[in-house]
């Protein structure tokens, strides 16, 4: 009986010492007569055997655990010491709170010594039942401090690039037109230049929203004509150009130019209004409504100037929402790539600065250590959504870490456990970066991509070891890591991602890869808000579900029946000859 209460006492932490077998002895024999009870569902701020607590004063709860019915708490202890030996010895170096009289389990403050930054905390709690029999003491639990300072971390905020442009730049939105279900409903857009100008060309720029950055000329239909008239009605007006009687092909993303007072016409054209009408809309090819007509901007030059900026917008119809707008048409913030910033010289590309656009970022460093680990803690805040790889394995099976906030308030970091994971000598450690809430890719229907907080995806770590001698070393983010772009291609938690195997850089975050060709980090500037520890319960992948129904509605398209709802992604296996 005593060897199975040392088992059950001792935990995780293994078998009991003669003195422990002693005290145990003297606490079966207070318990007579309470069948055994103890406290169980030991928890700090809420977790069970939590990593890095950023509270100073921690919280503890415990239930009640008893075959006795109506038992009630009278009183309490807890205590707390540096190691798991000290506990279990009855040293307890950092809190022994005493018998509290107090039916209180949820919530108790700690009130021992003062705890650092990254210390580990053992604990257990013992109570006496309402007629002042002591219980036999709880495991022992354990919870570990995060960085209670910003100075703490030392380390730098790092990305691929500072630049938020860049990476949004795959994104152009606005103007469009209400989709149709047929290709010949006529739609139009107007501008009005405030009065009558000379105009002598009119550029209309193409949009590249997310999904459709691999088709050239989206929006442009295959039949229009542009006109100016100094009539709103266009009851009067002047042909620019027509285009209605055969197929118009745009098989680029380069500007369409319409030269007015040049060439043949030597005339000038003034007017007040142009408009663009649409006879045969451009195929999208997806949805119920395919057809639609589209115009990222729309500039209008008069003497080299262009008098259409912030110019009023009108149109039979628009879509208001996914970041196309009326008004969008004219803001000079949605303009297309142009014929000019498409050829550089060969000297300007070899010193630009690389832009991961949309894709993934993948960071990596390698770095000794020195000796036998004794323990290691990384804390990460990698923002928007990160994951964090040491030795080539990731070190946890958590998914969409860290948690949303508003990131000009507060930015979560989270706190791992990686000594398994290190070795003595050589390792490597590399993060992976996601836009997730902090840089959305694709136009949100309450406009997360333009958020107070919205920047390039970035991250700061700090890797703490500390060695069976006692001594200790850190691992911090700096310019001196590398950063590359692998499989995923396109990363957005609203458009999903776009997986490319042939651009997958297998080992990339073991040691001895070869990071050559990879580009050094830039140093990044550090969210606006304060970084807290991020203690709700983790997402992580908890089953496979297989699909109960495969159809094939039509050609080419296969619906997956799973028989359930679900939050998660989908894993397909393929096979095929390169490049189909």
């Amino acid at each position: 009986m005593l060897s199975c209460l040392g088992i059950v006492t001792a935990g995780l932490y293994g078998g009991l010492s003669r003195q422990e077998t002693r005290i145990l002895g003297h606490e079966l024999q207070h318990a007579v007569g309470v069948k055994i009870m103890r406290p169980v569902h030991l928890r700090c701020e809420y977790n069970e055997n939590p990593l890095g607590i950023d509270q100073p004063n921690p919280r503890l709860s415990w239930w009640l655990s008893s075959k006795n019915r109506n038992v009630r708490q009278s009183a309490y202890q807890v205590v707390a010491s540096t190691s798991i030996a000290k506990l279990q010895a009855g040293t307890y170096d950092l809190w022994n709170s005493g018998k509290v009289l107090s039916d209180q389990s949820t919530l108790i403050t700690y009130s021992g010594k003062v705890l650092r930054s990254g210390s580990q905390v053992f604990w257990k709690v013992r109570v006496w039942d309402g007629a002042d029999k002591v219980s036999l003491w709880s495991e022992a639990n354990t919870w570990s401090m995060g960085l209670l300072s910003p100075s703490d971390w030392q380390g730098q905020w790092i990305a691929a690039t500072e630049k938020i442009s860049n990476s949004k730049s795959i994104d152009i939105t606005g103007y469009h037109a209400l989709e149709s279900p047929t290709e010949s409903t006529e739609k139009w857009v107007q501008i009005d230049l405030g009065k009558p100008q000379v105009i002598d060309s009119v550029a209309w720029h193409i949009p590249s929203p997310n999904g459709y950055q691999g088709r050239a000329g989206f929006g442009v239909p295959s039949r229009f004509r542009v006109e100016a008239s100094d009539q709103a009605d266009f009851s009067s007006a002047q042909s620019l150009y027509d285009h209605t009687r055969a197929d118009f092909t745009h098989e680029s993303n380069d500007p369409i130019i319409f030269p007015v007072s040049s060439g043949r016409r030597k005339q000038h054209i003034t007017a007040r209004y142009v408009r663009i009408t649409a006879t045969m809309l451009w195929n999208r090819k997806t949805g119920a409504n395919p057809y639609c007509f589209a115009i990222a901007e729309l500039q209008v030059f008069s003497n080299g100037k262009n008098i259409a900026l912030g110019a009023k917008v009108t149109a039979k119809d628009s879509v208001e929402f996914s970041g196309w707008s009326l008004q969008k048409l004219t803001d000079g913030t949605h303009l297309g790539p142009s014929p000019s910033s498409a050829s550089t010289s060969d000297s300007s590309q070899a010193n630009a600065i690389p832009d991961p656009q949309n894709a993934a970022v993948m960071l990596r460093k390698e770095f000794q250590a020195t000796g036998r680990v004794k323990r290691a803690t990384a804390y990460l805040c990698g923002l928007g959504y990160s994951e964090l790889y040491l030795n080539g394995q990731k070190v946890s099976g958590h998914v969409l870490d860290p948690g949303f906030t508003a990131f000009d308030r507060r930015s979560l970091y989270v706190t791992y456990d990686v000594t398994s994971h290190l070795r003595r000598g050589e390792n490597a450690v590399g993060i992976l970066l996601g836009g997730g809430w902090f840089n959305l890719a694709t136009a949100d229907l309450f406009a997360f991509e333009s958020a107070p907080w919205a920047a390039s995806p970035r991250a700061n770590l700090r890797l703490e070891i500390e060695y069976d001698n006692g001594k200790k070393t850190t691992v911090l983010t700096d310019k001196s890591w590398k950063w590359s772009t692998g499989e995923i291609t396109f990363n957005c938690i609203r458009g999903g991602e776009t997986i490319d195997h042939r651009a997958d850089q297998p080992g990339w975050s073991a040691k001895d890869f070869d990071d050559s060709k990879w580009h050094h980090a830039v140093a990044a500037s550090a969210p606006k808000g304060r970084l807290v520890a991020q203690q709700h319960s983790p997402i992580r992948a908890h089953a496979a579900i297989k699909p109960v129904k495969v159809s094939n509605p039509k050609p080419g398209v296969y619906v997956f029946d799973l028989g359930v709802n679900i939050a998660g992604w989908a894993s397909l296996t393929t096979k095929g000859a390169k490049g189909t």
